[in-house]
């Protein structure tokens, strides 16, 4: 697989794209939602861990378990992943921490990740940089035909769709797509560049 440069043709979608062994995360200590290739949508949840793991560093580490046997089912080539935000919420800087624990995990498994910016992210989908959650879910839904369950899913599979146009698998729908893509790709080089030789 190769990241295609953003100023090159790119072909139209075809099927599935099962062969882009691509994961994308949208990071959450309640949720975090996760968007595979091959056009399954989950999230994972808080909750779901016994009483022991849902705070602190167990819940860290939990979160870091499932997403690492996410990577090790799919084999990815790249990972996308939502980058951070300032959260006032985030006092503790657990998000940050979970943050960097994944891509501890990515850089010493040797598989690139693109970060994309929230603003971005929302732009992609909606043409605004200021989108709303909910306005982020409906043109999830009305683009691609995905019905996320939450707003965690529905960036996660906008993620995942920036993923498929850079390696080349989809084409740009918007110009407020190819606008977007054009900084990712310059904030994201040298992933770009590592993900071109594999």
């Amino acid at each position: 697989m190769r990241c295609i440069p953003i100023h090159a043709q790119f072909p139209r979608t075809r099927g599935s794209f099962t062969k882009l062994n691509l994961p994308a995360f949208d990071l959450s200590l309640t949720g975090t939602g996760v968007a595979i290739s091959n056009g399954s949508v989950s999230t994972v949840s808080t909750p779901k861990p016994p009483k022991p793991a849902q705070a602190g560093m167990p819940r860290l580490h939990w979160i870091l378990d499932q997403l690492k046997q996410t990577v090790i089912i799919v084999t990815p080539k790249l990972v996308v992943m939502e980058d951070l935000a300032f959260a006032a919420h985030d006092r503790e800087h657990q998000r940050a921490g979970l943050a960097y624990l994944v891509r501890y995990f990515l850089w010493s498994a040797k598989i690139p990740y693109i970060l994309v910016a929230p603003t971005s992210l929302k732009k992609f989908v909606t043409g605004s940089g200021k989108a709303e959650k909910s306005m982020m879910l409906m043109d999830v839904y009305k683009r691609w035909g995905i019905e996320a369950k939450n707003d965690n899913e529905a960036d996660a599979y906008a993620l995942l769709r920036i993923g498929i146009v850079l390696t080349g698998q989809a084409k740009i729908e918007t110009r407020a797509q190819k606008e977007t893509l054009a900084t990712i790709s310059k904030n994201n080089l040298e992933a770009i560049k590592q993900c071109s030789t594999k």
